[in-house]
This record gives C-alpha cells, sequence and structure tokens, in this order.
C-alpha cells in the first residue's frame, strides 16, 4: 500500500475550501490529470454518492470511480477510488487564524502485485506525490485569488 500525505495553509474561509473539495466539477479544474468529470451522483448526506473522473497520461485515458465513504460538513470528506488502481483519500479541514489547515491523506494498491509495487515506488510514487502538491498548490493559487 503506498500512501501520500500533504498538507497545505489556505487564506480562505473553511466552509469555501470545503466546498470546493465537495465539488466532483472541481477535480477537473486542480487534480492534474483529469481531463472530465461524468456520472456526479449527489444526495444531501453524499455518502455512497459517486462521480467518475477520467485522467490522460502517457498517451491513455483512464477511468476512477469515486464514491463518498465519510462526510462531515465543513471537517471531513473521504472517497474511496476504484480502477487501475483503488484505494481511499481523505481530506481534513481546520479553521485557522489565517483561514484553513487543509490535511490530505492518500492510500493506494496498484494492480501487478510486486511487480506492480515495484514500478510504482521507482516510476509513479514521485510523479503522484508532486501531483499531490500541485493539486494543493493550484486550489491555494486560486482560493485565495477569489478571496483578495
Amino acid at each position: 500500500m503506498s500512501t501520500i500525505h500533504k498538507e497545505i495553509d489556505i487564506q480562505a474561509p473553511i466552509e469555501r475550501v470545503f466546498e470546493v473539495c465537495d465539488s466532483p466539477e472541481a477535480v477537473a479544474l486542480f487534480a492534474p490529470g483529469v481531463v472530465e468529470v461524468t456520472e456526479v451522483k449527489r444526495t444531501e448526506g453524499r455518502v455512497g454518492d459517486s462521480f467518475k473522473a477520467t485522467y490522460a497520461m502517457l498517451g491513455t485515458r483512464q477511468q476512477q470511480l469515486f464514491t463518498y465513504v465519510e462526510y462531515v460538513k465543513p471537517r471531513l470528506i473521504t472517497v474511496r477510488f476504484e480502477g487501475d488502481t483503488t484505494g481511499t483519500t481523505r481530506c481534513r479541514f481546520a479553521e485557522t487564524p489565517e483561514g484553513t489547515h487543509l490535511r490530505l491523506d492518500t492510500e493506494y494498491e496498484v494492480p501487478g502485485g510486486a511487480i506492480g509495487r515495484a514500478v510504482n515506488s521507482l516510476v509513479f510514487e514521485s510523479m503522484d506525490e508532486h501531483d499531490a502538491s500541485r493539486m494543493l498548490e493550484s486550489m491555494k493559487l486560486n482560493m485565495e485569488r477569489r478571496a483578495a
């Protein structure tokens, strides 16, 4: 199991940061490689809701199904994802004097057994870490620009 842990402070109200992270449509705006979000199913309680995200990488298109498994507004969102990789992403939100502290934790499993894990650790782990950082920095920049 691979893990990614990233944290960032955003100078924007917690409700707004939470709202952006709760929007499947925002995934296409901020997540590197996501070219389309479809089949959005949303209810008030969110747990069990889902959406599909299509990623374009290395000349291929891959689809992931995301399903909400935990939802505590405006403190916590956890989604499970399934497709070429499976795992969970948990976003935790804390109010700060300057805005919001966002903590992102992702755990995922790659297919292919020991060979898949070896390729992942040699090639993809650092790319995934970099993509997570880019996503959070992009969100921060966008939200702080809007707040100004």
